[in-house]
């Protein structure tokens, strides 16, 4: 493996989008590794799917008598169990109590997402309790 001109890569489709997974180690070996950090944005939630040859970039793979790599790939894992979620999930606090109380009110806690174990326990209260969590399921619109 030669990287001084330029690294070799494999893409791979996130959603809609193809992204490049960068050689990182594996010169001399039988194996050679790629990477991609996930990327805020970057979504797929039925499987990424991987490229079916190398990408040199530049760059070489050779075998040790000097024979250019073959560059398509064969025998790929399946990726279809490879999901990339990056929405970061948020929650909206609402209450119809008054600013001054000095009596139990109900704040409503909506949850850009399903929840499950929500507890008292999970909870983070100042100069406040809590009773027990009631929960109400709004099926999402599309």
């Amino acid at each position: 493996m030669n990287t001084t001109n330029g690294i070799p890569s494999l893409p791979v489709m996130i959603g809609g989008t193809v992204v490049q997974a960068a050689y990182t180690s594996g010169s001399g070996s039988s194996q050679l590794f790629f990477d991609y950090v996930v990327q805020d944005g970057d979504a797929d939630m039925d499987g990424i799917v991987a490229g079916t040859s190398l990408l040199l970039n530049s760059g070489t793979i050779k075998d040790v008598a000097g024979n250019n790599a073959t560059l398509t790939l064969n025998n790929i894992a399946a990726t279809s169990g490879i999901f990339v979620n990056t929405a970061h999930p948020t929650v909206t606090l609402s209450t119809t109590a008054p600013a001054v109380l000095n009596n139990p009110f109900i704040v409503t806690a909506v949850f850009s997402e399903a929840v499950t174990g929500l507890s008292v326990a999970g909870l983070h209260l100042v100069n406040a309790t809590a009773a027990a969590p009631q929960t109400t399921i709004i099926s999402p619109t599309r």
